[in-house]
């Protein structure tokens, strides 16, 4: 069931939905289609139809394009489907793929199937399919490991209500008992809190938009809306299971022809939908344009809601598709990092939903302001004032306010700088220090077995090509209590001295030693032992770089920290 809170949310309006203004995005379209590809964190959109020029035809498109969050970025495979609009996909989370299904071309209908992996597509050969059509309803049911595909039209003349799966082997029709009527455009989605596949909609030539509600368990469909004439009337819209509200999202579509709902506008805005009964969003925060033939999918990454879609021309001026995010409460997912200087000036980024933009009006640290840099999609990056101990980070943003208990912690500058990454630039930390093509911190633990080759490199910071490079390397992991007090590494008391690494004091941070690795381009090998070490002993390696962006020293920063175990 919906929580209260998230029930209260709803009706009270506290939902928002968030236009997003990506510097690219795909032109205009219709009839294109996208799914959430979950293993590689992306939206991925294909194909649609140019809308009619003066003489009234369109053309059909073949590109490619991912939505990452923040981002419209048009692929180049070097595989393409044939050029289509109103074709059908969907992501198979287990074989981790999205699958691609029929459309039409300019002049037919087609019955093709297509994998895309995060490269390339490749076009799947199999001996039965589903016949060639168009605007179908097309969706993963991860619970029994097969898509689902429902209806559609051949021509736009003859209207189909035939069910088919697909395995990842090969199409084979179902035979239901009972089956929704014939539909096109009909919104489909999976409901996990009932593992159903459910259809809402669709458009039929008797009927117009049509307002019912089925679902599909494998072997039957069964109508689950109440009344005689079901929720509301779309079609052509999108539908998505939101985990964060524990509903079935329903957003865009048109209303025509349908004569018991004679006064609904058209086109149809976001409706939420549950267990059969539909509620009604008389008013979010801010509510998409209308939208024809759209695109709803969850963005399980960044925990929100997005819709793809473009209005009619005489809904919107707009040259590109529309993308919109789903808000609920503002939420602060990350802060990085998490401890800083005392002196403060420490580049910190938070990340989560709500805070990105033009939303954020003002961040504290400990109640102090911190100074913005700037601004991504989904975070803010800033200076942090000066302080000490452990303090509050409350971001203030146009939708509201939310506070992240002693979420920061200030620390000694030397030991921020060592238990953190090199600082650089305006604070900005970063990992130049990789033993064995690993980074890690005082958190992590790198495993090794005697004997194994290990080789330690450093690169420059990004704000220098070039760097001078110091090694410290010492027996056992100390804690960060610890790092800037001891007195010694052991530095060639377990390896030869190399030539091109010195190791230095830890009571002596500002100081690189007398002898220095060289001036090189990044990466630098400052160690390498082929024949490893012969015992087995934990290791702590860190480093020293030249770099005069540095704000730790004068012209020193110290490194990230990697502890090594090596065990037999």
């Amino acid at each position: 069931m919906i929580s209260p809170a998230i029930l209260a949310a709803i009706l009270c309006g506290q939902l928002t939905w968030a236009h997003q203004l990506p510097v690219v995005s795909p032109t205009v379209r219709d009839g294109f289609a996208a799914t959430y590809d979950v293993g590689r964190e992306r939206l991925v959109l294909f194909g649609g139809m140019t809308l009619p020029d003066a003489a009234g035809v369109s053309t059909a498109l073949a590109d490619t394009w991912e939505w990452d969050g923040c981002e419209w970025t048009r692929q180049s495979p070097a595989t393409n489907p044939s050029p289509r609009g109103w074709h059908a996909m969907t992501y198979d989370s287990d074989r981790r793929r999205v699958l691609l299904f029929g459309g039409r071309d300019t002049v037919r209908d087609l019955a093709d199937t297509w994998e895309w992996d995060g490269e390339n597509w490749a076009p799947v050969d199999v001996d039965a399919r589903p016949p060639a059509r168009l605007e179908h309803s097309l969706t993963y049911d991860p619970a029994r490991r097969r898509m689902v595909l429902f209806g559609g039209s051949q021509m736009r003349i003859t209207t189909l209500d035939d069910t088919w799966e697909w395995d990842g082997i090969g199409w084979r029709r179902q035979q239901p008992a009972t089956r929704p009527g014939p539909r096109r455009g009909a919104a489909a989605a999976f409901d996990p809190s009932r593992g159903r596949v459910v259809i809402h909609g669709g458009w039929f030539p008797d009927w117009g938009s049509l307002a019912d509600t089925w679902e599909w368990n494998g072997i039957d469909w069964t109508r689950i809306d109440s009344g005689a004439n079901g929720f509301f009337p779309s079609a052509f819209g999108a539908m998505a299971h939101d985990p964060r509200l524990g509903l079935l999202v329903h957003g865009g579509g048109v209303v025509f022809g349908n004569p018991y709902f004679p006064s609904l506008p058209s086109p149809q805005f976001v409706t939420i939908t549950l267990d059969g009964r539909a509620l009604k969003v008389p008013e979010w925060g801010e509510t998409p344009t209308p939208q024809y033939g759209c695109a709803l999918a969850y963005d399980v990454a960044r925990r929100q809601l997005v819709l793809v879609g473009l209005g009619r021309p005489e809904w919107n001026d707009v040259s590109a598709i529309e993308t919109w995010t789903l808000e609920t409460a503002v939420e602060v997912h990350a802060i990085v990092p998490a401890r800083g200087s005392e002196r403060g000036g420490d580049l910190v980024r938070l990340s989560g939903l709500g805070i990105g933009g033009d939303a954020v009006r003002t961040v504290t640290f400990g109640g102090v302001d911190a100074a913005a840099v700037e601004t991504g999609c989904t975070g803010v990056r800033v200076l942090t004032p000066p302080g000490m101990g452990t303090g509050d980070v409350v971001v203030t943003t146009s939708g509201g306010t939310v506070t992240v208990s002693e979420g920061f912690t200030w620390v000694p500058a030397e030991l921020a700088a060592r238990e953190g990454n090199v600082n650089v630039g305006r604070g900005d930390r970063e990992n130049v220090l990789l033993v064995s093509g690993n980074v890690g911190d005082l958190e992590r633990r790198l495993f090794v077995r005697v004997g194994d080759p290990l080789w330690v490199y450093m690169r420059a910071p990004s704000s220098r090509d070039t760097s001078r490079f110091a090694l410290w390397v010492w027996n056992g992991a100390p804690d960060a209590t610890t790092l800037t007090s001891l007195p010694r590494g052991v530095g060639d008391l377990v390896f030869p001295l190399p030539a091109l690494a010195t190791f230095n004091n830890l009571g002596h941070p500002r100081s690189l030693g007398a002898a220095k690795a060289p001036s090189s381009p990044a990466p630098c090998d400052v160690l390498r032992r082929v024949r490893g070490v012969r015992s087995p002993m934990t290791l702590t390696f860190q480093g020293l770089v030249e770099d005069a962006g540095s704000r730790t020293a004068a012209d020193v920063s110290v490194t990230n920290a990697v502890v090594l175990r090596i065990v037999r």
